[in-house]
């Protein structure tokens, strides 16, 4: 896995305005429609690390960049012993697609005087869309291993099948990301 947060940020004299100029570039270059079928799906997980970096720069301080993202990641991978290796792939997969769909939809809700509202804040939904990517993008890696690595177990048709699902998602995630840092006007 490449370094994108210093391809983004190479050194500390660079500009918000410069990163999000390199984030789009490496977006349009990396875009899983410009590459032939056989390879979107290792594209579509490059931008998915692309994203991630790039909120990772622009939702918080240094030290959640060189820390946080990492440590998270590295930390909710939780050893499970199974006969089928595939399942083992299949089940941390579904795991971390839970818990991705769980942190952008439901953990922006906050309470107030006792009643629930969703947290529209850039800073929230930014913060909320790196932690989601970051669950995904450990997704998606485990069900193309499951495709790839066991093309004949009983997970792999599932499992291509949550991989479009997770595309879909990385899609909407990069429009939210650019219409929050100013990149594409509001639809409405």
């Amino acid at each position: 896995m490449k370094n994108y947060i210093t391809m983004l940020r190479p050194g500390d004299s660079v500009n918000e305005e410069d990163v999000k100029r390199r984030y789009r570039e490496l977006v349009k270059q990396n875009h899983p429609d410009l590459f032939p079928e056989e390879r979107r799906r290792e594209q579509n997980l490059i931008l998915m690390e692309i994203n991630e970096a790039y909120l990772s720069i622009i939702g918080s301080g240094e030290d959640d960049v060189n820390n946080g993202v990492q440590a998270k990641a590295s930390s909710g991978n939780v050893p499970v012993m199974h006969r089928d290796p595939a399942y083992v792939y299949y089940r941390s997969a579904i795991d971390h697609l839970n818990r991705g769909n769980y942190i952008f939809n439901w953990s922006r809700y906050a309470t107030t005087k006792f009643r629930y509202h969703f947290d529209v804040r850039k800073s929230s939904m930014l913060r909320t869309a790196r932690e989601a990517l970051e669950h995904y993008r450990i997704a998606y890696s485990s069900f193309m291993k499951v495709c790839t690595g066991y093309p004949g177990s009983v997970w792999a048709g599932d499992s291509a099948d949550k991989l479009d699902h997770i595309e879909k998602l990385n899609e909407r995630y990069t429009e939210i990301i650019e219409r929050l840092t100013g990149g594409l006007p509001e639809q409405r």
